[in-house]
């Protein structure tokens, strides 16, 4: 493997990590709502 995909692909993960970092926390939050909000 060449250098320059090893670093594209660590790039991507990132990316990746990132996002879910995002994306996790906010979809924790809208189930407690919703199930704060359904009987």
């Amino acid at each position: 493997m060449k250098a320059s995909t090893i670093r594209k692909a660590m790039v991507e993960a990132a990316e990746f990590i990132e996002l879910g970092a995002i994306l996790l926390p906010l979809f924790v939050a809208d189930t407690i709502m919703l199930s704060y909000f359904l009987p």
